[in-house]
């Protein structure tokens, strides 16, 4: 009978077993006195008892017997209501423990031997096992088993393309397809659902997961695609998508052990699309999917079924080899057929390594980098067919972390040979799963999902989409080719799934303003995405740059004057190599003293000089190599004139970016910039810093001088976006506007940094701040910073940051939050590090204009968040906006972090005709990690307290044309303040006025009308 159930357990299991040399079973009746021992059994000692025989029913008492098995067995034990705990069998393999069989059932074996047994499955190799039978035993059974192996694999998956359009109909359609790996026929039928093989909706914009083609359900309850049975379904993922709210598609599934369709995902998508993945772990099974909205489609873009699916087991055997600092070559590994090389006895590993080696699959190999190749490549070969060449140079040293991998991704056997570089410091191989395409994604300049193709790994990269699928490249710019999002261009091949993106970037123009900086360091410099300069010579790969070899060349298009900065290296051969011009003159010298030698060059010390070209011409710098030269980077400024300098002031002419930026990488202490009315355009430049202290940078108008910086929208970030970086303390800005041009909205709320300041003693005069989120961020706590007849643009969180700040008769201008209009800005994310040594941020008499219909005064970021608003004006000019609907009580009351304000403060907010506006009182409850109620709302003390009068530290007086808080300096109004009533500031005519008690006073208190 056991033999019965064995059978059909292993016939059950046949889809997952692996044909091998087979164990012989066999069957031992223990409930009789003289048990029959098989061929090759034999019973032996139990460890703590002698056997015994007990009778017919519970058999033998610790009986004990070994034999040899040649693979994994399974062994069944009858079992006895009467074992002791503790008192059960085990098995040993060789000399050890390898599993318990806990024997003790709740039934003797006779009353029910299909089910009242125990069983233990050794999965190991050939070995002498000893099984214990414990206390009582009346049957044993050794049976050969395959160890089902079994990995889970995609079995099917479609984004719809490969199907057949079909109309949306009630009668039933099919499509038949058979799996992958499990090779089942699988059927698909649906109804009432429209198959589109290549459609589209510009509302499905969740890039990562929408792909063209879908599966639309029509607009009844009744929409299903359901499949055939499945051996095995472990998951299912699939994406679908909507054109509104409160619809998809649902999932249903049946399978062993489900009596009817049990509903597994029933959960809504987001209108973009939805990726959704959903646990199955069910044999036999069907798939139904169903409209979750009867009133609405559903789309379905893609889908993929993953089930459990046999393997072949795997022989080959891992090694790992390290080649550093030996003298003579290590053992061959197993499964090596021959290995070859010269040991170097250093960390370069092996001279001329060779490898000869059989694999049953696939094998991932790692081998050890070394930059002194000099771009001799490691070469797999399989037979005479090269497969791979393998860049073992640019990953740098292998002692240093250095490494290149490469897989053989095939399940055929193969014998290998590998060929490295000129130096092989390791090699490891190791056995791996068969991949059995990967996937290439296309995106566009704009980060907008073009599409995706499925290449086998080691495919070499053929672009799918040319540069005519891609949208409009503006003037002046080129398509660069395929780059992943670190910036590397697209491998010459495919080995992983792999993102790549359409690289767009401007022509480099040698004009006035323009400004470049090669950094050749990078593993990513490629020469040949630049228009000014070229090299002959290769990246070095170590952190060097670029090597140039005895005869080799850089070139440098630059303006007809231009100020160019080189950065050389310590190892560069002691020399002076000449740069001259197109004309062949001498332009300057380069002078290098190799790193060892007496006077040796500062590694990166710069090389820089001015360049006039005699007869006002564009021109090209030539940098022939005599001896072999390493070079870090080059920067240009081309500029209008030779920097002028009269004793600390500059005067750079309108629109020279490059003459700015060049001006504020030498600023010293004291010294003036002055600028004349023109678009200073840094480009993607970002952080331009002004480190001096006691500068001033001064514009010619505000509306009219505008330094402006564009950074690429996936750069976005508050601390990596500033058009203006300061860290000196005491510096002004006047008269001029900061535009960080980052596309907003593109970048889906990016954050873009007018001014970063971390500095102390900044002031701002009639300064304009043009962008979106975080346009100022005062980022040095226990900073002072003073904002005088200012104008800052912005959406969310665009004055943010520590220090205390001061902004009067500021215009606070909030953009639209999308580019469609709708949504709430916030002005303010306060983070005072403490009440005592930051005062936050106080509004003085300034303007809230909105072109959002929501506005928050502020919200909490971190620390003790302290913000106060006093005698403020709300224009409604550019749209009506409010301070209050169901998501802010004039403040946003959950904070950042889980933060709550220390101090949020109004006082007498008014319209423009002067009427005050704020509520008598308005008590905000916030909430973060804890909560607190507040009143936000303060009387003339409290106020007058916050005023400039008595907010910094020091006596530091930077206010040029203040008018002292109104209250405060009227003549004998406060001595006739009334209970209850504060006196107002009114705004008539563009004069101020004191209103007390039905009184009206000038600012010198002055009785005007009663």
């Amino acid at each position: 009978m056991k033999k019965t159930i064995l059978f059909c357990l292993l016939m059950t299991l046949s889809a997952f077993m692996i044909a091998g040399e087979a164990v012989q079973g066999f069957t031992i009746d223990l409930t009789q006195a003289t048990p029959a021992l098989p061929d090759g059994v034999t019973q032996v000692s139990y460890p703590q008892n002698a056997a015994s025989y007990h009778g017919n029913q519970h058999g033998w008492c610790w009986f004990a017997f070994k034999f040899n098995a040649t693979g994994p067995v399974r062994i069944t034990l009858g079992g006895c209501q009467y074992i002791n705990a503790g008192s059960e069998g085990y098995v040993e393999a060789a000399g050890t423990k390898v599993g318990d069989i806990p024997n003790k059932t709740a039934a003797c074996y006779d009353a029910d031997p299909a089910n009242n047994v125990a069983t233990f499955d050794y999965k190991g190799e050939a070995a002498e096992l000893i099984v214990y039978c414990g206390q009582y035993c009346p049957f044993v059974q050794v049976e050969p088993v395959v160890v089902p192996t079994v990995k889970e694999e995609k079995i099917y998956f479609t984004n719809f393309q490969d199907w057949d359009d079909v109309a949306s109909s009630t009668t039933a359609s099919t499509k038949t397809v058979t799996t992958k790996k499990s090779n089942e026929e699988l059927t698909f039928t649906f109804a009432e659902t429209q198959i589109s093989s290549t459609g589209t909706n510009a509302k499905f914009t969740n890039t990562e997961v929408i792909t063209a083609g879908y599966a639309m359900a029509a607009k009844t309850a009744t929409p299903y695609i359901e499949t055939s049975a499945l051996a095995s379904i472990t998951k299912v993922t699939y994406v679908h998508a909507a054109t509104g709210g409160s619809r998809g598609w649902g999932l249903e599934v049946k399978g062993d052990g489900d009596a009817d369709w049990v509903k597994v995902q029933e959960n809504f998508c987001a209108q973009a699309g939805t990726l959704v993945s959903v646990d199955i772990n069910r044999t036999n099974c069907q798939l139904r999917w169903y409209n979750l909205n009867a009133s609405n489609n559903a789309y379905m873009t893609e889908l993929a079924i993953y089930g459990n699916v046999a393997v072949k087991p795997r022989t080959f055997k891992n090694f790992e080899l390290n080649f550093m600092n030996i003298s003579e070559l290590p053992a061959v590994p197993e499964g090596v057929t021959s290995m070859s090389g010269a040991p170097r006895n250093d960390s370069h590993g092996l001279d001329n390594f060779q490898m000869l080696l059989d694999v049953d699959g696939p094998v991932k190999f790692t081998l050890g980098g070394c930059e002194y190749n000099n771009g001799v490549k490691a070469i797999v070969k399989n037979g005479e067919t090269v497969l791979a060449e393998l860049d073992v140079t640019t990953p740098k040293c292998y002692h240093n972390g250095g490494k290149t991998e490469w897989t053989y991704n095939a399940e055929e056997p193969a014998t290998l040979t590998i060929k490295g570089a000129q130096y092989t410091p390791y090699i490891k191989a190791e056995a791996c799963e068969y991949v059995e395409n990967v996937v290439v994604t296309y995106f566009d300049q704009n980060s907008t999902k073009l599409g995706e193709e499925s290449v086998l790994p080691g495919t070499a990269f053929v672009p799918m989409f040319t540069e005519e699928a891609l949208p409009a490249i503006p003037e002046g710019s080129a398509f660069r080719g395929w780059y992943t999002a670190d910036n590397y261009k697209a491998p010459a091949t495919i080995t992983t799934d792999i993102k790549l993106y359409a690289k767009v970037t401007p022509v480099e123009t040698a004009v006035v303003g323009s400004h470049y900086k090669y950094d050749l360091t990078k593993a990513y410099f490629y020469a040949e995405d630049h228009e000014l300069i070229t090299a002959t010579g290769k990246q070095h790969g170590s952190g060097h740059g670029y090597v140039f070899n005895n005869g080799e060349e850089m070139t440098l298009v630059v303006s007809p004057k231009a100020y160019v900065s080189v950065g050389l290296c310590t190892y560069t051969n002691t020399s002076d190599q000449i740069i001259r011009n197109a004309a062949g003159d001498s332009v300057s010298v380069m002078h290098v003293v190799k790193k060892g030698e007496e006077g040796a060059t500062a590694d990166g010390a710069l090389c820089s000089f001015y360049y006039a070209n005699p007869e006002g011409k564009q021109d090209t710098l030539h940098f022939n190599f005599a001896t072999t030269s390493y070079i870090h980077s080059v920067e240009v400024y081309n500029v209008a004139n030779q920097l002028n300098k009269t004793g600390h002031v500059y005067d750079i002419p309108a629109g020279d970016a490059a003459a700015l930026m060049l001006v504020c990488s030498q600023l010293q202490d004291g010294d003036t910039v002055l600028l004349h009315d023109g678009v200073y355009d840094l480009g993607e430049v970002v952080l331009t810093t002004v480190s001096a202290n006691n500068i001033v940078i001064k514009g010619e108008s505000m509306e009219g001088t505008i330094i402006r910086n564009a950074p690429d929208a996936k750069n976005e970030g508050i601390s990596t976006t500033a058009t203006i970086l300061n860290t000196g303390n005491g510096n002004i800005f006047e008269n001029l506007t900061l535009q960080n041009a980052l596309d907003y909205y593109k970048a889906d709320n990016g954050r873009a940094v007018c001014l970063q300041d971390k500095g102390t003693r900044t002031a701002c005069y009639r300064v304009r701040m043009l962008s979106y989120q975080d346009t100022y961020y005062s980022n040095k706590p226990g900073q002072q910073c003073w904002f005088e007849d200012c104008e800052i643009h912005g959406t969310v969180d665009f004055i943010c940051g520590s220090g205390s700040v001061y902004f009067y008769n500021t215009l606070l201008y909030c953009e639209k939050r999308a580019k469609a209009g709708g949504g709430q800005d916030c002005i303010t994310a306060n983070n005072s590090q403490t009440a005592q040594q930051d005062k936050g941020y106080v509004f003085d008499r300034c303007t809230i204009v909105s072109e959002c219909p929501v506005v928050s005064l502020s919200r909490s970021w971190n620390d003790q968040p302290q913000v106060a608003y006093l005698l403020t004006t709300l224009d409604m000019s550019k749209g009506e906006f409010g301070l209050n609907d169901s998501k802010i009580q004039r403040w946003t009351i959950e904070g950042m972090n889980n933060c709550l304000p220390y101090d949020f403060a109004e006082y007498s907010t008014m319209d423009t005709d002067g009427n005050v506006i704020s509520p008598e009182s308005n008590k905000v409850q916030f909430f973060g990690k804890a909560e607190n109620e507040m009143e936000t709302i303060i009387g003339y003390e409290a106020a007058e307290a916050k005023s400039y009068i008595h907010f910094f530290r020091d006596g530091w007086k930077p206010a040029r044309n203040y008018v002292p808080f109104p209250e405060s300096l009227v003549n004998g109004v406060s001595n006739r303040i009334v209970a209850g009533q504060q006196p107002v500031k009114v705004l008539r005519n563009g004069n101020i006025y004191i209103l007390h008690a039905g009184v009206v006073y000038d600012i010198l208190g002055n009785v005007v009308a009663e």
